[in-house]
């Protein structure tokens, strides 16, 4: 307080001192007035500011003390213990609650080879050039459920045609998979209704036979709950 050089001033408060007393500055700038740190009048000033600067932080609540003519004694410890009793600073930034996460789902938990559990997304558009022209291309990650290893293919469009072509050349390159996992997009929900079709029309007998030989079994989906697409796991 000593390094303040205080004063009492015309009207009886104990003021800031200093080497400004000529100043053309209103007074309140140049010798504001000495509050303590635990006054009564202290905890309303500082509270009345802080609503003033719309529940704004401690640098910022300071300076409106001090812009209104009033030096607090220890100010930033003083604002800062104000701040954290402050109800709506408390509602605004106290930190939310993290949700539990659930189980992870039976796909992930299985010993298999790569790539017999797979999960799958489609990211893009990507910025091509084909002579003069720009086109669009998007990429499909298939990601394994169990040793999380990752394929890309490259599709030119957000078809279902598109996609059946990529996951052909995923399985000739990867070999068999047993379970896909994706979200509810308009072009996976319509390529599994296209191999459902395609399924329908197929030798059972001869294709079971073949499923068989190769130690597989039929592609299923698992779409994930729309807006859930943290419930695959990955």
């Amino acid at each position: 307080m000593f390094s303040l050089d205080p004063y009492v001033n015309e009207r009886g408060l104990l003021c800031v001192g200093g080497r400004l007393k000529k100043s053309t500055l209103n007074c309140s700038y140049t010798h504001p007035v000495l509050l303590p740190k635990e006054g009564y009048i202290t905890k309303l000033m500082i509270t009345w500011c802080h609503q003033q600067t719309a529940h704004s932080g401690r640098g910022m609540t300071l300076n409106e003390v001090r812009s209104k003519g009033f030096w607090v004694i220890r100010g930033n410890s003083a604002v800062k213990q104000i701040i954290s009793r402050c109800v709506e600073c408390k509602r605004f930034r106290g930190t939310a609650c993290q949700q539990k996460m659930g189980d992870l789902p039976s796909d992930r938990l299985h010993e298999a080879a790569p790539f017999t559990y797979v999960g799958l997304d489609l990211f893009g558009p990507f910025i091509v050039k084909n002579g003069r022209k720009e086109l669009k291309r998007y990429e499909i990650i298939f990601t394994c459920l169990s040793c999380r290893a990752a394929h890309l293919e490259v599709v030119s469009s957000m078809s279902t045609d598109s996609f059946i072509l990529a996951l052909r050349r995923f399985i000739a390159r990867k070999g068999n998979v047993r379970v896909i996992r994706c979200d509810n997009a308009t072009n996976f929900v319509g390529g599994e209704s296209e191999l459902r079709k395609a399924f329908c029309r197929l030798d059972h007998t001869k294709l079971n036979l073949f499923l068989s030989n190769l130690g597989t079994d039929w592609l299923i989906f698992r779409k994930n709950p729309p807006s859930a697409s943290h419930m695959g796991g990955v």
